[in-house]
């Protein structure tokens, strides 16, 4: 199904013939308890106010503002049961509370013709997911005997960003713009899924040596700089009916990722700096045509998104996890039967490009491998009064 992937797959055929010949050596368990154990309701209130001030002159323009935003969460989910032989999950309600103020100041200079300048600097926060704040916990023993643990984190704080920009656009004849960004951000409190050893542990009356948790945690601290191209023509001369969309963006970044206490104990720096912030790639491409001609309209998309960390370990760098490199392209036309009426057919992923996730020193290993497919569109559209 995968050639070329280096990784084990499972010969069903031969694993239910086994099963089949080893009745005996199988325990049916009554698994209905677990029903509840990914059951989870949260309810988050935020209460806010902002106040904002523009001054304007022909060729300069300034707005400046400030919000103040309270949030309250509460969390109502069930724990799983840790005594040996019980069924029941116990229900749990935790609550948190949180408020910021976050100030912004954006100014404008016109320079020319077609031609201007933007700054900004400002405070933004970025809230955690429902399911990151939700307590819920599950265990897992596999077969080497490793007891994991899978807990979210109610008290897990939003990430809060100081963000500085600096912009040159040029807006040329026909239809042309040309774009240069600069950004830096100086996050604290990046949320990130940490897996980490933990001592001993006592589950269900049996006391597990070897013991990994995963949950999400607030980083000490990242930063995240980059560098943004973009050039649009929306009509060629040579070509009528011809044009395109291109932009790059290149990006840096890290966070420092807590060692657990077993790797602190070991010798291991209490922080290390990751090779990148939480599904941040180390740059994006983008480039679009588009031909529009009496009735037909035709688009061709490429997208290239460079290798970016999944998840970062507690314990040493060689298990953090990589989505490795993945292009895309994608097709689409039109053609307008009618007034207000069109035809309309895609194609997305039209390479099959798959997903896949490596580990080790180099990346050597394949973690996962997640074969994508095309995806076909055929319809109509139809946009009444027009």
């Amino acid at each position: 199904m995968t050639p070329g992937v280096p990784y084990l797959l499972i010969d069903r055929p031969a694993a239910w013939r086994r099963f089949e010949a080893n009745r005996s050596a199988f325990i049916a368990t009554n698994q209905i308890a677990n029903n509840a154990a990914d059951d989870f309701r949260d309810i988050e209130t935020t209460r806010a106010a902002y106040a904002q001030a523009l001054f304007c002159t022909d060729d300069f323009g300034v707005q400046a503002g400030v919000r103040y935003d309270a949030t309250t969460v509460a969390v109502f989910t069930n724990q799983a049961p840790t005594v040996r032989v019980a069924t029941a999950y116990e229900p749990v309600r935790r609550t948190t509370d949180y408020d910021y103020w976050l100030p912004s100041l954006l100014a404008t200079y016109q320079l020319g013709v077609g031609m201007r300048v933007r700054a900004g600097v400002s405070k933004t926060i970025g809230r955690p997911d429902y399911s990151q704040y939700a307590a819920r916990t599950s265990f897992g023993v596999g077969t080497d005997g490793t007891l994991t643990i899978n807990t979210g984190n109610p008290d897990l704080r939003p990430r809060e960003a100081w963000n500085y920009d600096l912009s040159y656009e040029w807006y040329m004849g026909g239809g042309g713009l040309l774009s240069v960004v600069g950004f830096v951000k100086d996050i604290r409190n990046e949320i990130f899924t940490s897996s980490e050893q933990r001592p001993p542990t006592v589950f269900q009356g049996e006391t597990y040596q070897s013991v990994f948790v995963r949950t999400p945690r607030n980083a000490a601290a990242a930063r995240v700089k980059g560098v943004e191209l973009g050039f649009t023509q929306e009509r060629l001369a040579a070509i009528p009916g011809l044009g395109f969309n291109a932009n790059f963006t290149l990006l840096d970044g890290s966070y420092d990722q807590p060692a657990s206490a077993a790797a602190v104990a070991a010798g291991l720096s209490a922080t290390r700096a990751t090779s990148g912030l939480i599904q941040q790639p180390d740059y994006i491409a983008n480039l679009t045509l588009f031909y529009g001609t009496g009735p037909v309209e035709l688009r061709a998309s490429y997208n290239r998104i460079g290798r970016a960390l999944q998840s970062a370990d507690g314990d040493t760098a060689t298990r953090d996890l990589y989505q490795e490199l993945r292009q895309q392209v994608d097709v689409q036309a039109r053609y307008a039967v009618g007034p207000g009426l069109e035809l309309v057919g895609q194609v997305q992923n039209l390479t099959k490009s798959p997903f896949v996730v490596r580990q080790g020193m180099r990346r050597d290993y394949v973690n996962y491998f997640f074969p994508v497919g095309r995806t076909f569109w055929l319809g109509l559209t139809w946009k009444p009064g027009r």
